[in-house]
């Protein structure tokens, strides 16, 4: 074997050594979420938590025969009748009635902390920005009824 051809071979097995490490720290992560965190998935489109009532709505009829074929559509995530988050383009699976209807579109997950038994609703929606990469907004409503939204910005609480 050549000189080159050692080089070539070192610096393929330093890259397949790079992805090995990266999927283990994934795997370490994710296995510290689990046992510090129940979650539940949440698959209607309107439920209510922490006192706060939300919807997802999207611009589709839903079909009378069930089937999982997309048809592009938008998405409003609501809480407490008002819109969150900018409307996004979603596939929407018209033959589906609950919130499976966006499959890798949308997921409302419920984590509770194995410590104390707080909970906190996550609302991830993917949003697309030109041809890069998908992205995730992120909407938190804690158990406080407190709401974090986006990157961070605040949505006060209504007045009761």
């Amino acid at each position: 074997m050549t000189g080159t051809g050692r080089a070539w071979g070192a610096a393929l097995i330093a890259i397949s050594l790079l992805a090995v490490v990266d999927t283990i720290r994934a795997g370490v992560l994710e296995e510290r979420g689990r046992s510090r965190y129940d979650n539940r998935m949440v698959s209607l489109r309107r439920f209510a938590f922490a006192g706060h009532q939300v919807a997802l709505e999207d611009d589709q009829p839903t079909d009378t025969v069930s089937h999982q074929h997309e048809t592009p559509g938008m998405l409003r995530v609501m809480i407490d009748g008002r819109v969150v988050g900018t409307p996004s383009r979603v596939g929407v699976r018209r033959g589906v009635a609950n919130a499976s209807r966006y499959h890798s579109w949308f997921q409302a997950t419920v984590f509770t902390s194995r410590a104390n038994g707080d909970s906190s609703l996550w609302l991830a929606r993917k949003v697309r920005r030109g041809r890069s990469d998908s992205h995730y907004e992120i909407t938190e409503i804690n158990s406080d009824g407190s709401i974090l939204s986006g990157r961070g910005a605040v949505i006060p609480r209504p007045a009761t």
